[in-house]
Order: structure tokens, then C-alpha cells, then sequence
């Protein structure tokens, strides 16, 4: 990948965060738009972490991975193992939106079977806006190249490394557990 369509990703990865935060600041009740918000925040992880990897060597064949491709999940997990450094907040956040992002749940309605309750999980739009800044700001070479980009300078706080980065062991036991607790929910709403 060359440099411009690098910093192309990540430029729209700040677009789609500045989108929810214009959304989000027209709301015309709490969290009125939550799937739509989750929908720009999930976009904007996706592109910030191909943003990164395709800058750390990843090819095109490896993102276009069935496991990868769309999945937050997948992404997180590959980006960390190519180099990345973050927190455990900013994969809380993405191991929530994970299932909905890349099963398509925010664009299109799940079609639940007869007598069948489906949950989309998401990210409570207050602490995905942090997330995803913070996950921007570690995908990026220099986050203040970030702050030139979005139309809300302000809004963003300074940039920080975790002191105690995620590992590819925690977030896969992250996962593990949400997986668990959705079965158990899913099991409990349609008994």
C-alpha cells in the first residue's frame, strides 16, 4: 500500500468519528441514535486498524481474511500481534461492536426465527467516542496529524500510550467471555 492511501484510510477513519460526534451532538434525546452512532464508530476502528496494519506490512490477502476482513475481533487481534499498543477500555470497546460490525447488524435488521429474540450488542456511545479517539491516536504514526484532520480539535484530548498495553492473550479472553455471556442471554430470552 502506498503512503497516501494510508493516511486516505485514516483520514476517513477521522471522518466517520467526527460523523458520530456531529450526530451525537444533535441528538435530540441520550443516545437516541445508538446503532447508527455504533455503526461510525465501528467504521472509524476498521479503518484506523487497516490504516495501521497495511503501514506495519500486512498485505491485501491477509486483510480480505474471512476472519478478518470486517471483524473488529480479528483486526485487533492482528494489528496487536504486528505492533500495537492499547488499552484494555479501547478493546472492551471493540470487542462489543465486534458481532453486530461484522455480521452487517448496524446497516441491515437481523431477521430473528419464530419465538426468536436477537440482540445487537454495541458500545454505549459516551465511552466509544474516548475508545476510538485513543485507538486512532495509537494507530497513528504522528495522532498530531489527527488533530489538523478533524473538524473538532477540541474535542479530542491529548495523545497517550497505554502504560500497560493489551495483550492478544487478553483480548481473546475478552472475547471468550462476552461470547459466553451472549450465549447465556440468548438462552435465557428464548427459553
Amino acid at each position: 500500500m502506498t503512503d497516501s492511501a494510508h493516511k486516505l484510510a485514516t483520514a476517513m477513519s477521522v471522518r466517520y468519528l467526527d460523523a458520530a460526534r456531529v450526530l451525537y451532538k444533535n441528538s435530540p434525546v441520550p443516545n437516541a441514535f445508538w446503532e447508527p452512532l455504533n455503526h461510525l464508530f465501528a467504521m472509524s476502528a476498521e479503518l484506523a486498524l487497516k490504516a495501521f496494519l497495511e503501514s506495519a506490512g500486512a498485505t491485501e490477502k491477509e486483510l480480505k481474511a474471512p476472519s478478518v476482513r470486517h471483524s473488529l475481533n480479528g483486526l485487533l487481534l492482528l494489528a496487536i500481534g504486528r505492533g500495537l499498543r492499547t488499552s484494555q477500555d479501547v478493546a472492551d470497546v471493540l470487542t462489543e461492536m465486534d458481532e453486530a460490525h461484522s455480521s452487517h447488524s448496524y446497516r441491515y435488521i437481523p431477521r430473528p426465527g419464530e419465538a426468536e429474540t436477537i440482540s445487537v450488542y454495541s458500545a454505549h456511545p459516551a465511552v466509544a467516542f474516548a475508545a476510538i479517539q485513543r485507538l486512532l491516536d495509537h494507530c497513528s504514526a504522528d495522532p498530531e496529524e489527527l488533530r489538523v484532520l478533524t473538524k473538532f480539535r477540541l474535542d479530542w484530548p491529548p495523545a497517550s500510550l497505554p502504560v500497560h498495553p493489551v495483550t492478544s492473550s487478553d483480548v481473546e479472553v475478552l472475547i471468550a467471555e462476552k461470547k459466553r455471556l451472549r450465549a447465556f442471554v440468548a438462552k435465557r430470552a428464548n427459553a
